[in-house]
């Protein structure tokens, strides 16, 4: 598996995947496509940074805002048909040693298991817990 940094004619690509990602966690925001390029556009000219897993095909990207210490792990998907395998962990270790660190954030939405699974079989540990009244 390869790396590499996402460019602005990708956002489309990513754009799809984040929609998959919104609908596998799930989360409380629905988007259109459209404004899942805009959300990502947003970012990497915020100084956040994209990058695609690319095997035969992509296999998955992360979004890292690197302006944060440390980093935050914005988004990570790995696609549905490369699920299972190995590849997310192969994909994270990959970002860490681009990123060259072996510090950073991420949150995961508490009903999401899979997700705090996968993150705490690469050893992540809970720091707090945020609340919200509706």
């Amino acid at each position: 598996m390869d790396i590499k940094k996402v460019h602005h004619s990708e956002l489309g690509l990513v754009a799809e995947m984040t929609s998959q990602l919104f609908e596998d966690e799930p989360s409380d925001k629905v988007l259109s496509i459209e404004q899942f390029e805009d959300r990502l556009s947003k970012y990497i000219d915020s100084g956040c940074h994209g990058f695609l897993f690319v095997e035969e095909s992509v296999v998955g990207y992360a979004l890292v805002n690197k302006e944060k210490n440390p980093y935050y792990l914005i988004d990570f998907f790995i696609c549905r048909s490369y699920r299972r395998g190995g590849n997310g962990t192969v994909a994270f270790n990959l970002l860490l040693k681009e990123l060259n660190t072996e510090c950073i954030d991420l949150d995961v939405f508490c009903w999401n298991d899979r997700g705090r699974k996968f993150w705490g079989s690469l050893g992540f540990k809970e720091r707090a817990i945020i609340m919200r009244k509706q």
